[in-house]
């Protein structure tokens, strides 16, 4: 015979119902399920309910403000002047300025002081009968040029001859003045001369002989100094070498006594009788 397991399933859904209900209880109170009140503490007492304040009075109501007059519409300002100064007099027409003047031409420059111009004289010549002077002049620096005249009134072997002489010539100088500033300090110069000489021998009563013409053409150079004093006095000296293009033995007679007549002869210009000579210069001035 089968068991009735009706009654036994009733039984167990009503306890689980039970079980059901007690946890939901649990939960409304505060406590997690499956624990009860803490055991051990009396349940506290509640606090008497507290009396409730009494219903406050409301105030009365207020009574409101008479309506504002209103302000009397306000007059209005006149209108503002407007700022800044007052309009000012006008200022009479300016008179135009005249036409400006072009701006004066600058000053000359300064004038150089060196110097352009230099007239010597020499006066050693004198001892060998010749008069001469230059005239020298510098075109640029620092350079110069310079001519001179030559006249000639003299000579050591005429004295000997009894003779009369007489000449004439011209000669040109080129100088480079060493220190750069022209007609003074150190300088080397090119010269060139040329002169014709007459000798003319005569006899005891002055009575010609014989005449001989003896050209010269000279070149060669100098070296020397010119000095300034004063700063318009001036001296200068040089030496130097000259050759003679138109050396040459000549013969001249020469009376050697009464009614006696001999010849000489000329040797070629220079100490040694070979065309080459020396020239002295002492020189004495101005210059500016």
């Amino acid at each position: 015979m089968k068991p009735n397991l009706v009654v036994p399933t009733i039984f167990a859904a009503a306890g689980a119902a039970c079980v059901l209900l007690a946890a939901s209880a649990s939960f409304a109170q505060g406590y997690p399920p499956g624990y009860g009140q803490p055991q051990g503490y009396p349940p506290q007492q509640g606090y008497p309910p507290q009396q409730g304040y009494p219903p406050q009075q409301g105030y009365p109501p207020q009574q409101g403000y008479p309506p504002q007059q209103g302000y009397p519409p306000q007059q209005g300002y006149p209108p503002p002047q407007g700022y800044g100064y007052p309009p000012q007099q006008g200022y009479p027409p300016q008179q135009g300025y005249p036409p400006q003047q072009p701006p004066p031409p600058p000053p000359p420059p300064p004038k150089s002081n060196e110097l352009e111009w230099s007239i010597r004289f020499n006066p050693l010549d004198l001892i060998w009968g010749r008069a001469n002077g230059i005239v020298e002049y510098a075109p640029f620096y620092p350079l110069s040029i310079g001519v001179g005249p030559n006249y000639i009134f003299g000579d050591v072997m005429a004295k000997e001859l009894n003779a009369d002489v007489a000449g004439y010539g011209f000669f040109g100088e080129v100088g480079l003045w060493l220190e750069g500033r022209p007609l003074r300090g150190w300088y080397i110069k090119g010269h060139f001369e040329y002169e014709s000489v007459t000798i003319r021998t005569k006899d005891q009563q002055g009575a010609e002989v014989d005449k001989l013409r003896i050209p010269k053409q000279l070149l060669g150079g100098l070296f020397g100094a010119q000095h300034l004093i004063g700063g318009i006095f001036t001296y200068q000296w040089g030496i130097g070498i000259v050759y003679d293009a138109f050396a040459s033995k000549r013969e001249i007679r020469y009376n050697d006594g009464p009614g006696q007549q001999g010849i000489a002869i000329v040797p070629k210009s220079g100490p040694l009788g070979n065309g080459i000579d020396l020239i002295t210069q002492l020189g004495i001035g101005a210059s500016f």
